[in-house]
């Protein structure tokens, strides 16, 4: 993978939702460092990431396919994470 995928990875979807539809920018959000968990491409623009100081939290921005949630949460588990279960606030949390 180029550097510049994995930067756009990284940035996942923060200025552009699906097919390159203009979405507004939350000027309170964080543009996650380089630190960040990578997702593939296809699974990052299903959740939002956000830096919060001793994780990483990713929330879904839709409902997820059981097979979407599988292999996110395979990946959440790759890196120690773990997915906290609040009805329609749930999310994958990654310790960093």
């Amino acid at each position: 993978m180029t550097e510049e995928i994995d930067v756009l990875l990284r940035i996942h979807g923060k200025f552009f939702e699906g097919k390159l539809h203009p979405q507004a920018v939350d000027k309170r959000s964080q543009i996650p460092t380089v630190n960040a968990p990578a997702l593939p491409e296809i699974y990052a623009a299903l959740v939002t990431m956000k830096d919060e100081g001793a994780a990483w939290v990713l929330r879904p921005r839709q409902f997820l396919r059981k097979e979407d949630f599988n292999e996110i949460l395979t990946i959440v588990k790759q890196y120690g994470g773990q997915y906290v279960s609040a009805g329609r606030s749930s999310y994958f949390k990654i310790p960093k």
